[in-house]
């Protein structure tokens, strides 16, 4: 990922490895990354999804 490069709901589904409506669920409940409105457009940035990924991380013990 490129620190100045906003992703997409698209980009963010594709990698992660699941689908767009997945996202949006995580967006309509707020369990997903932080997000960016830009007037109807929704764009994620990727410190924010590397933060939300790291938040997280379980360990299996």
């Amino acid at each position: 990922m490129t620190e100045d490069k906003l992703l997409t709901t698209k980009e963010l589904a594709t990698l992660l490895g699941c689908s767009e409506y997945t996202i949006v669920q995580y967006r309509v409940h707020a369990n997903g990354p932080k997000f960016v409105r830009l007037g109807r457009l929704i764009r994620y940035r990727p410190e924010d999804v590397r933060a939300w990924l790291m938040s997280n991380i379980y360990d299996a013990k």
